[in-house]
């Protein structure tokens, strides 16, 4: 603990120390261009904006680079995840999507997803996760918003996109499941199951 503390004291300082010597700099150029016949003052200004541009260009270019680099390893691994999960899903009995090869594949996932996502994707996995171990049909609401978050963080845009989509995309009458979990929030998989039984829907 007192060395936590004593790391993030230090890097307080650190930061206090790069101001100031930043704003003394600044100070410096500053009074040594007030100070230039004005034959020189343009030009010495061109010179220095031109290295400051080349500096934030080379700095920005570098940030890009390493967030496409990290894009492209994070959509990687959600390909693989969403490959993945759509073998189990369509492996597990349609009546119990808690299956144990479900949850097995959850937890194996579970860590590479707390290691790429960010905050809101994690957050939505947990309810996910959570919900599958419950088995109602609330998970494939919580598998949209899991899914929605995912492109977000992909830097997709969802508009226009409700978690109602992994109902369309997963289940054989969609419609149906959506008006029937609307009106009756707690219903079970059995219930919906036999509804569409006595509709002769299945």
């Amino acid at each position: 603990m007192r060395v936590e503390k004593v790391g993030k004291v230090l890097g307080v300082v650190l930061v206090v120390t790069v101001l100031i010597l930043g704003i003394w700099m600044i100070y410096q150029v500053v009074s040594y261009t007030a100070s230039l016949d004005e034959r020189y003052t343009v030009p010495f200004m061109a010179v220095i904006g031109g290295f400051l541009g080349v500096l934030v260009g080379k700095w920005l270019d570098r940030k890009n680079a390493r967030l496409a680099q990290f894009r492209s390893l994070k959509l990687e691994k959600y390909e693989e995840f969403v490959k993945k999960f759509t073998e189990v899903f369509n492996n597990a009995d349609t009546q119990k999507p808690a299956s144990e090869d479900l949850i097995r594949f959850m937890r194996e996932w579970q860590w590479i997803i707390t290691l790429r996502c960010g905050p809101k994707l994690l957050k939505s996995y947990t309810k996910w996760r959570k919900e599958i171990t419950d088995g109602g049909p609330q998970i494939v609401l919580s598998m949209g918003t899991f899914f929605l978050a995912m492109r977000e963080d992909l830097g997709h845009s969802n508009s226009g996109i409700s978690n109602e989509i992994a109902a369309h995309l997963m289940l054989k009458y969609p419609d149906l499941f959506l008006k029937l979990l609307n009106e009756r929030p707690s219903i079970t998989w059995d219930e919906i199951s036999q509804i569409e039984k006595d509709l002769g829907l299945s």
